[in-house]
């Protein structure tokens, strides 16, 4: 909140102005320029984002300005700018309220392009105007850079299972069907469930209304909705882990409709005997363009989040037009359980449980106070979003009755969703599928076609590392050795937009972006080793991710040659879970 605030002009020694804000003086009495270059020189870091709290007349923001590299970047964020300046421009942005929606989304952006390389500065005697906004900013950035940091921890953990899963959906692939296949098909009550504690409160009223709307299972609450004999329309899943395969690994052939990413757990589609539908996750536009080259299937990109039930929301929203309800989006520790009963993972939390999370409390579904950790407070952000982007007049509503509080969500009882959403009349239509016989030559033509490009790239790789232990001198880089890396450069970078290494690359870019950053006055050898480092390891690191892709590749070709002879029936894909 904006105090009321007291301001005065003052003329310097130096003949400058400054301001006195409540008794407050902002900038020196004495030399005001002076001191923002003393003040930047203590606390500019080299290769960060600067935040820095408090514009007042721009002293301090001009000076950073003027010291910020190439690799720096400034954000100035000022509640009291208009009143300080009366209209004039500054030099750099000011945000002047953090908690409009689109400082969220510049600060998500910026944090990200500086993968947490952010430094947060408090201009003089802004706390003693008013300290509550710099808390709410210090807490709205904290809590960015941990939300980032799981999602970094996530790409490097996951990298090597989503290329695996990639290269062994494409098998699957091939015969299922496009999500866009389904885009705004229905205009049914849909009921997302995921698997929250309180999902078992609502079971018994799904069970009674499961043959008047859609009912969509976020991935591993299937077993949970099957012990209560309800077989849900669709099934969605994303999470490419064994873990996540384990849900799935017991349920055979059940009648209802799968709905998967590229990079979900390739075994898990044996599970369904209906043709399954395909999606991507939003941001993998190069495994997108990939895939469609390889099967001329045109697949929708769906956002989502650290959860399967971020995806499932927005699909819901994707494929009716009829009014939305999420039940089991507990996101928090509820009765200290961590999921409804019959979940596989389902648990009681102790201490021990609540410290290894690193759980705190947080706003409740009814305001009150309920445990949650980072991880849920980064799906809770998805939610969020992905209300903004898609909630524009639709009937949606939080009818979870527990749990974390979803900003922008209308919270309604799920009966009471019911009485007013559904209609006794409506009786939905069960479609028989069936399967097609599967023609894999194509897909398997392309795949031999890329293991050409993975041997063209190998010896692309061999050769810059070559050139790189033949550069002399070892102080900077020789006129041809830099022709030769820039030439082969081209090459890789046209060569591997062909083939199907995209999730694996991400960990790598990821510490060649963060690893090899120039230091402050680096000198000309410094910046050579730095650089020639650099190159090195992305080299390197490149061989090990070729192997990987070609190791799979392989499989994935054996295994369709295996296919073509054995096409009358003798033996399915589906049957095994290893390829």
């Amino acid at each position: 909140m904006i105090k009321e605030l007291k301001i005065e002009k003052v003329i310097t020694k130096s003949n400058e102005i400054t301001a006195k804000v409540n008794g407050y003086f902002l900038h020196s009495r004495y030399d005001p320029k002076k001191e923002a270059i003393q003040f930047v020189e203590k606390n500019y870091k080299p290769n960060s984002l600067h935040i820095l709290f408090g514009y007042g007349l721009g002293y301090f923001a001009n000076a950073l300005i003027e010291k910020l590299g190439v690799d720096d970047d400034i954000l100035v964020i000022d509640p009291y700018y208009d009143l300080l300046n009366e209209g004039i421009e500054p030099k750099v942005k000011v945000v002047k309220n953090i908690e409009e929606v689109n400082f969220n989304k510049i600060l998500n952006n910026k944090i990200e392009e500086f993968n947490r390389r952010v430094h947060i500065i408090q201009s003089p005697n802004y706390d003693k105007i008013n300290n509550d906004i710099y808390k709410q900013l210090l807490e709205i950035v904290n809590e960015k850079l941990k939300l980032d940091r799981i999602n970094e921890n996530t790409i490097r953990f996951f990298a090597e299972d989503w290329q695996k899963n990639y290269l062994f959906n494409l098998y699957n692939a091939v015969g299922d069907k496009s999500l866009v296949e389904l885009k705004e098909k229905y205009d049914l009550p849909i009921v997302i469930a995921s698997g929250g504690p309180s999902l078992t409160k609502q079971l018994s009223l799904l069970y009674q209304i499961k043959d008047k709307v859609l009912i969509i299972a976020a991935g591993s609450t299937i077993n949970t909705l099957l012990s209560s004999n309800i077989i849900p329309d669709f099934v969605v899943s994303v999470d490419g882990s064994i873990a996540n395969y384990n849900h799935f690994e017991n349920i055979n052939s059940i009648h209802t409709t799968y709905i998967y990413s590229l990079t979900s757990h390739y075994g898990i589609r044996k599970s369904f005997e209906k043709p399954a539908y395909i999606f991507n996750s939003y941001g993998k536009d190069k495994m997108k363009n990939h895939f469609e080259n390889l099967t001329k299937l045109d697949i929708p990109l769906i956002a989502g989040g650290g959860s399967v039930a971020n995806f499932a929301f927005t699909i819901a929203a994707y494929i009716t037009s009829g009014p939305i309800a999420i039940i089991g989006q507990d996101l928090a520790y509820t009765d200290n359980k961590t999921h409804a009963e019959n979940n596989k993972n389902f648990k009681k939390v102790d201490d021990e449980y609540k410290k290894t999370r690193g759980m705190f409390f947080t706003e409740g579904y009814y305001t009150e106070e309920v445990l949650t950790d980072y991880v849920f407070l980064s799906m809770k952000e998805s939610f969020e979003n992905i209300m903004n982007l898609i909630g524009g007049g639709r009937e949606i509503y939080n009818c979870t009755e527990g749990g974390i509080n979803l900003k922008g969500f209308k919270k309604l009882p799920f009966k009471d969703f019911c009485r007013n959403n559904i209609q006794s009349s409506v009786v939905k239509k069960n479609t028989l599928y069936k399967n097609k016989k599967i023609d894999r030559r194509t897909l398997l033509k392309k795949m031999k076609k890329e293991l050409d490009l993975y041997n063209e790239i190998r010896k692309i790789l061999n050769e810059n590392l070559k050139v790189l232990n033949a550069n002399n001198p070892n102080n900077s880089f020789l006129s041809s050795t830099l022709k030769k890396l820039d030439r082969n450069d081209e090459k890789l970078k046209r060569y591997i937009e062909e083939v199907s290494m995209v999730s694996i690359l991400d960990p790598i870019t990821l510490n060649i972006q963060n690893n090899f950053l120039p230091v402050p006055n680096e000198s000309a050898k410094e910046t050579y080793k730095r650089a020639y480092n650099q190159n090195k390891e992305l080299y390197s690191r490149l061989i090990d991710a070729l192997d990987f892709t070609v190791k799979y590749t392989e499989e994935l070709i054996s295994k369709i040659v295996r296919n073509e002879d054995e096409q009358n029936g003798k033996s399915d894909f589906r049957d095994n879970v290893e390829l």
